[in-house]
C-alpha cells in the first residue's frame, strides 16, 4: 500500500481500518477471480461507514459500502443527534458566547483535568471541520441548541440523524460511490503472496461474491450488542441488559478482524 496511512482517513467516531499489512490470524484464501474491484471497500453503512465513503470520494477513491440490512443508518439512527461545537452562527444568533477555549476549559475540568490536552484540541478542531461539512456541504441546519453534561453554555447542536445520514448517503453516490445493501460480509480475504489482506467474501442470497481492495477494508460494521453469545463472553454483567443498538450490530466485523 504506497498511500500514507496516517492520511488516508480523517473520520469522526470509532472505526477499525484493516489495511493491507501482515496480519497474525490468517482469513479466507482469496479467489483466483474477483467479481468487483474498488480502493477500498466499507463494510458497514451506519454513520461511520458513511463517513468514511464521504471521505474517500473527497479523495478520489473508488470506493464501495457493503451493508448486510437492507436500509442504512444502524445505530446511528438511534442517536440523539446532537453535535458539540462552538462559536456556531447559530450560537452567536442566540447570544451564546462560546469559542474553542471556553469549550476546552469545559472538556478538561469534565474530564478532572486527566485527559489528553493536545487529544481534545484535535476533537474541538476536527469537531468543527465536521459541523461546517454538515452545515454548508450538505445544508443541514441545526433545529436547537441546548447544554448537555459538562457544558457551561448550550453548544450541543440537534440535527435529525436520519437526516444527515440520508445526505451523507446522497453525497458519496453522487461522486461515484457504490452502496449495496442486503449484502453480507462473511470474511475477509488473504493474499499469500503480499501477505496481507486483499478483499472481502460477500453473500447476497445464494450467491457467494468476492470484492477486491486495493488498498484496504474498513470495517465500520458496529458492535455486538445483538449477539449474546460474545456478550456472555466479553461483557458478561451485559448479557441480559435491554438492548439499544441497530439490528444488525452482532460483532460481525470484529469476528472477521479477529
Amino acid at each position: 500500500m504506497q498511500t500514507n496511512r496516517r492520511n488516508l482517513f480523517k473520520l469522526s467516531g470509532a472505526v477499525a481500518l484493516a489495511v493491507s499489512t501482515p496480519a497474525w490470524a490468517v482469513p479466507t484464501n482469496q479467489p483466483q477471480k474477483w467479481d468487483e474491484e474498488y480502493d477500498i471497500v466499507i463494510i458497514g453503512a451506519g454513520g461511520a461507514g458513511l463517513a468514511a465513503g464521504v471521505e474517500s470520494v473527497k479523495q478520489g477513491l473508488k470506493a464501495i459500502i457493503i451493508e448486510k440490512m437492507p436500509i442504512i443508518g444502524g445505530s446511528s439512527v438511534l442517536c440523539g443527534g446532537k453535535f458539540a461545537v462552538s462559536g456556531t452562527p447559530e450560537q452567536k444568533a442566540k447570544g451564546i458566547n462560546d469559542d474553542e477555549k471556553r469549550f476546552f476549559d469545559d472538556m478538561m475540568k469534565t474530564g478532572g483535568q486527566q485527559n489528553d490536552p493536545e487529544l481534545v484540541k484535535v476533537f474541538i478542531r476536527e469537531s468543527r471541520k465536521h459541523y461546517d461539512f454538515v452545515t454548508k456541504e450538505l445544508g443541514i441546519k441545526p433545529h436547537e441548541i441546548t447544554a448537555a453534561a459538562g457544558m457551561s453554555v448550550p453548544r450541543a447542536h440537534g440535527f435529525k440523524p436520519g437526516e444527515v445520514l440520508a445526505a451523507m448517503r446522497d453525497y458519496f453516490t453522487q461522486r461515484g460511490g457504490k452502496l449495496i445493501l442486503s449484502i453480507k460480509a462473511e470474511r475477509l480475504t488473504w493474499d499469500y503472496k503480499t501477505s496481507s489482506i486483499s478483499g472481502v467474501k460477500c453473500s447476497q442470497k445464494d450467491k457467494t461474491i468476492y470484492i477486491k481492495a486495493n488498498k484496504g477494508v474498513l470495517l465500520a460494521s458496529g458492535g455486538f450488542n445483538r449477539n449474546p453469545e460474545l456478550l456472555r463472553k466479553y461483557a458478561p454483567p451485559m448479557a441480559k441488559a435491554a438492548v439499544i443498538a441497530g439490528v444488525g450490530t452482532t460483532g460481525d466485523g470484529l469476528l472477521m478482524a479477529q
